[in-house]
């Protein structure tokens, strides 16, 4: 069985490093500079003037920006989102105007969020949606901040949704997992199930995803067999639980065996 995983693991691998470029010619990183009147906020955006740069190209825009992020507002290194007012391909990333700057703070590799996101859409490019993702060196009003990974924001237009489709439905990290023991803390109190599409002021779904957990715990085998893929696409979760097991930095247990991934 552990020469099962090892072989499906060194797969996985070999295909994501086939598509890296070369190391022959690195480029330089790009960077980003942020101005900004006093501290930038958590729970609204405030005006700001991003500066991009990189080898190719260097531009100012105008924009809003907000920290971001739940119990990793305690870091000493804040993450932030941003949205400015035209759409940029900042670092190559895909045309749009709102990007995350992902401080990494707890991964001192800066390599986890953006081999797990690359991986996961190697896996299936046609079904598994990822941010892409890029390093940039972040200053704010002149002080260098560190390196950062920007982040494509996975928003309604970037994951293509049908706004027409009355179940085109965006939830962040929601708890469905924790079942009837209520999370007595979330990132957006009045926000359960942290509905991210569409806005919760305009449609409040929580219902739905409440309907979905109540589905898990409740139902029979035969009635969850037949009708989870309903709900779910099978093939994208397994695909999910398959990376997790592999990048996890925890012990998995598969088969009464223990497996260091």
């Amino acid at each position: 069985m552990k020469k099962t995983y090892f072989l499906m693991l060194l797969a996985m691998a070999m295909a994501t490093l086939t598509s890296l470029p070369s190391c022959d010619s690195p480029q330089p990183i790009p960077s980003i500079d942020i101005c900004v009147d006093g501290d930038i906020p958590w729970d609204s955006k405030t005006p700001c003037s991003i500066s991009y740069s990189d080898l190719n190209e260097q531009f100012s825009d105008e924009a809003k920006i907000k920290c971001r992020g739940g119990y990793s507002s305690a870091f000493a290194k804040h993450s932030y989102t941003f949205k400015m007012t035209q759409k940029h391909a900042l670092a190559g990333l895909p045309l749009q105007r709102t990007f995350i700057l992902n401080a990494n703070y707890i991964d001192k590799s800066m390599m986890h969020h953006k081999i797990c996101f690359d991986l996961f859409r190697e896996m299936n490019p046609k079904k598994n949606l990822a941010s892409e993702c890029a390093y940039v060196n972040l200053s704010v009003n002149g002080e260098y901040m560190g390196l950062y990974v920007l982040m494509q924001k996975l928003n309604a237009g970037a994951l293509g949704l049908n706004k027409k489709d009355s179940l085109a439905l965006i939830y962040k990290d929601p708890p469905v997992f924790y079942g009837e023991n209520r999370l007595e803390w979330v990132q957006e109190p009045g926000n359960y199930f942290q509905q991210n599409y569409p806005d919760i002021e305009d449609e409040d779904m929580n219902g739905y995803l409440e309907n979905v957990m109540q589905f898990m715990i409740h139902a029979d085998d035969s009635t969850f067999a037949h009708e989870i893929g309903q709900h779910f696409d099978l093939e994208n979760i397994i695909d999910w639980h398959l990376l997790l097991m592999f990048t996890n930095k925890q012990w998995r247990r598969c088969d009464e065996e223990l497996l260091p991934l």
